[in-house]
């Protein structure tokens, strides 16, 4: 009886629990709705009456600013005789100084040139082509693949060289967007070079010479040759020649310009070196011995312009005399002819030729020794003055002489 009294009460205090944890719970969620519903209609309010009070203040702005705008419009009124009268607005200050903008979106993407010239263009023609540099994706029978945006391909002529510049906008209604330029130059003219000597003319008198070498326009390089040397690198507008031999010479140069356009042909420059005085080249002359007072000197020199010979026939002086120097009543016994040549400068060599011959009665026993010119002599002729045919030479000469 006891235990059955136990449980009943113990049902009884858990079923008393339940209902006030009922209750409390019930009384909790009435009170948070309250709180809740009552909050927001207070901020609400308060908000709302704030924005009233903005837009009021912004109302009262905008207006003392537009009449600021009006005050400051400047109206001018122009009257001519027999005109109608014309009124001309300024605009308003703030439209001046915030003039209105068109609106232009973001392409999110940055367009890129595909083909362009170079910096330095010598042609008289350019193709641009240009993409806006985003890719798609795109699908071909169940099969996605790259697929780029169509590019914009512009061919261009000049009519003239210059300085050019190219720009792509992009225009939408009233938004007008650069979004591509390039600048580079137009050079279809090849350069001109133009060898100067620096410090003499056309002689030196010097076995050495500088050159300044002046382009028309920026060049890449250039490029020189003496005579029939090599090629040699020469862009640092001036070059030194050392140990130059005495006797004509020739300088080529050509450049090519920064758009690639090469000189041709080469330009040129002759000068002469004289740094020594002349030497007498004696080509012929009688044999050590003979029995005929008639004798016959033909001479050159190693120069060729403006030389002059002196001679001096057994000590008698020394007098002008031509390369065809003839005597026709030559003494018995040993003669002695001695030549000296004199250069425009007025330098005689250091040495002057010397040659003896003996003059006899009679029959000559034996045969006499010819006289021969030296192989170095020869050679310095035909290198000095390029004449190879030494018999050819003589022979004008002798007919330029007995003309």
């Amino acid at each position: 009886m006891n235990e059955a009294e136990n449980e009943k009460k113990k049902s009884e205090r858990k079923k008393l629990y339940e209902l006030i944890k009922l209750t409390l719970s019930v009384a909790i969620g009435i009170i948070i709705g309250i709180a809740i519903t009552k909050c927001p209609e207070k901020k609400t309010e308060r908000w709302e009456e704030k924005k009233e009070v903005k837009t009021e203040e912004k109302a009262v702005e905008k207006k003392l600013k537009s009449q600021q705008e009006e005050k400051q419009k400047s109206k001018v009124i122009v009257l001519h005789e027999g005109e109608v009268q014309k009124e001309v607005f300024e605009k308003s200050a703030t439209e001046q100084v915030y003039p209105e903008k068109p609106t232009c979106y973001d392409f999110g993407f940055q367009p890129t040139f595909i083909t362009k010239p170079e910096k330095y263009w010598n042609r008289n023609y350019a193709e641009f082509v240009f993409a806006p540099g985003i890719t798609f994706s795109c699908k071909i029978l169940d099969y996605s693949i790259p697929c780029p945006a169509i590019s914009s391909r512009i061919f261009i002529e000049f009519k003239e060289d210059g300085e050019k510049k190219f720009e792509v906008y992009f225009e939408d209604g009233s938004c007008r967007r650069k979004i591509l330029d390039y600048n580079f130059i137009v050079d279809t003219y090849p350069p001109k070079t133009t060898i100067v000597p620096v410090g003499f003319s056309e002689i030196t008198t010097a076995p050495e010479a500088m050159f300044e070498l002046l382009t028309s326009e920026p060049v890449k390089y250039t490029l020189c040759k003496v005579d029939d040397g090599f090629w040699f690198e020469c862009s640092s507008s001036k070059f030194y020649l050392t140990s130059i031999e005495d006797g004509e010479h020739k300088i080529e140069a050509f450049s090519e310009d920064l758009a690639g356009n090469m000189e041709k042909p080469p330009a040129q420059l002759t000068f002469t070196v004289d740094a020594k005085p002349p030497i007498t080249i004696l080509l012929s002359a009688p044999p050590s011995i003979t029995n005929t007072n008639y004798a016959e000197f033909i001479f050159t020199a190693d120069e060729e312009k403006g030389i002059k010979f002196e001679c001096n026939l057994n000590s008698s002086g020394w007098l002008p005399c031509d390369e065809l120097f003839v005597i026709s009543e030559a003494k018995q016994g040993i003669n002695t002819l001695e030549i000296r040549a004199i250069d425009r400068f007025g330098r005689y060599e250091e040495k002057p030729v010397k040659y003896s011959w003996q003059v006899v009665k009679g029959n000559i026993i034996g045969i006499p020794k010819p006289y021969s010119t030296p192989d170095e002599l020869l050679e310095l002729l035909k290198r000095r003055r390029n004449i190879n045919d030494i018999g050819k030479f003589i022979q004008n000469l002798k007919n330029r002489k007995t003309r």
